[in-house]
């Protein structure tokens, strides 16, 4: 494979529907493995990755279409240094002329507790979606890793771990400042696609939409945009959009459920600026906000919201904003910047201002865990001074210098059958099954349950599973 550059040339061949280039410059897939450690890609036996070079051999893969390994499962077993030479994206989105080629990974990695370093992703022209992994499908999985330091830039939706995301990410740490120049940053993703699973992630890097003097939109703490669920996670990074369109957690967000999730970051801009959302416009789905906090202050000069910038509904879909809460002592405004009931409905309860004193107080974690719709205690007691007394979620007590890996048991079976969403191997377990949505179906013992059609997340143990019921 050649290496990639922002001053590349194109061709373009539809038999093989990839892009071949001529530049100048080295990247890692120049030096890709031509095999793994070890493994057979299987859940039992997951190909193993322990160097930079093999790691590589993933982007290149998929880059010559060897393969988008679906239903193929990777295990890291080593921290992996990617100093001295650029990535390129594991998968891929780029224009070529008048033509948009897209080509997404579909395996299942499991960082396994480690670290990349020096992760280095310049912007390439004519390319979207910049990232570790550029592209992904329904079948992506990714969990336990941490990207330590590094650059990441692109055009447009760009994010540290995903670009453009239809998968699952979970108990991912992000410490990589991302920027586009034009629009679709994010801490953890560029683009949270319908399909689209963020749980339990943290990003502690700076946020920019608009860099070299793009006109840049939509940035956000965990994703630039979003279209489905996002929970359980965390950001500490500033976030700024050179034109409008900034959130603590979401940039733009177009439809889906965001549910406890917490920032504290600064957000910056010119106009429609949210502590948790900038702009809420639902043109893809109704959009539901759920027991989340925001203590990171906003800068800017119109349109501004301790919760939400603008929210400006063009479709006949539904804006429900429940539990949310944000400090008066970083933030003197309203809850929404501006509310704009076009065609949408609206359903806002319980959005009050508290004191940063109310906030850290122990009540206050009570009040959160009442409301996160979980049998589970997924918020404490910042007692390890990990979020400056604010609550944290439970699952950020075991972030040290990466995150803990949740036990996976790989004898847990979840498929579709006959109508029904069949669990075997979790006896005695605690299940939840939400939509791809986020709404919760079903919550009690692990078991089989009957199931209309449709795409649901299956939660046991700390791990998610996507079944699809047709």
């Amino acid at each position: 494979m050649q290496s990639l550059t922002a001053s590349a040339s194109y061709s373009f061949d539809k038999s093989v529907n990839h892009v071949s280039a001529v530049a100048d410059g080295t990247q890692w897939t120049d030096f890709a493995a031509s095999s793994f450690e070890g493994g057979e890609g299987t859940a039992e036996s997951p190909y193993l990755i322990k160097t930079p070079e093999q790691l590589a051999k993933l982007a290149k893969d998929v880059y010559d279409g060897t393969s988008v390994y679906e239903n193929t499962y990777f295990k890291l077993v080593a921290d992996i240094d990617l100093a001295g030479h650029d990535w390129f994206p594991i998968g891929y989105n780029c224009s070529v002329g008048e033509e948009n080629v897209r080509v997404a990974f579909s395996g299942k990695v499991d960082g396994d507790g480690h670290k990349i370093t020096n992760l280095t992703i310049p912007g390439l022209t004519d390319y979207k979606s910049m990232g570790m992994f550029g592209c992904t499908d329904p079948g992506f999985e990714l969990r336990n890793l941490t990207i330590e330091s590094g650059s990441i830039t692109g055009d447009m939706v760009v994010g540290p771990f995903v670009g453009s995301n239809s998968g699952i990410i979970e108990n991912c740490v992000n410490k990589v400042d991302i920027s586009c120049v034009y629009y679709y940053a994010g801490g953890i993703v560029g683009s949270n696609y319908r399909e689209g699973v963020i749980r339990q992630c943290v990003n502690y890097g700076d946020i920019t939409a608009g860099s070299e003097g793009g006109n840049g939109m939509s940035a956000g703490g965990v994703a630039g945009t979003c279209y489905s669920l996002i929970e359980e996670c965390a950001n500490f990074g500033d976030v700024k959009a050179m034109t409008n369109g900034a959130g603590g957690v979401i940039g733009l967000l177009e439809g889906g459920v965001i549910r406890n999730c917490i920032n504290t970051g600064k957000v910056s801009g010119p106009e429609r600026l949210g502590g948790i959302i900038g702009d809420a416009l639902g043109r893809g789905d109704n959009c539901e906000l759920y027991n989340c906090y925001n203590v990171g202050a906003i800068d800017g000069n119109s349109t501004l919201g301790g919760i939400i910038g603008l929210a400006m509904f063009q479709n006949f879909n539904t804006l429900k904003m429940h539990d949310m809460y944000f400090s008066s002592d970083v933030f003197a405004g309203s809850s929404c910047g501006e509310v704009t009931d076009i065609f949408g409905a609206f359903e806002i309860t319980n959005a009050p201002v508290m004191t940063s004193e109310q906030m850290k107080a122990e009540d206050f974690v009570t009040t959160l865990n009442n409301g996160s719709g979980s049998e589970d205690k997924i918020w404490a007691a910042d007692t390890k001074n990990i979020n400056n007394g604010f609550p944290i979620l439970s699952f950020m007590e075991s972030i040290g210098t990466g995150i803990a890996s949740p036990a996976f048991n790989d004898n847990i079976n979840v498929y579709a059958a006959d109508n029904r969403i069949v669990v075997e191997g979790a006896d005695g377990e605690m299940m939840q099954v939400y939509t791809v949505g986020g709404q919760m179906v079903y919550s009690g013992k692990a078991s089989d349950i009957s199931s209309e059609p449709g795409l649901f997340i299956v939660r046991i143990n700390n791990n998610s599973y996507k079944v699809l019921v047709k």
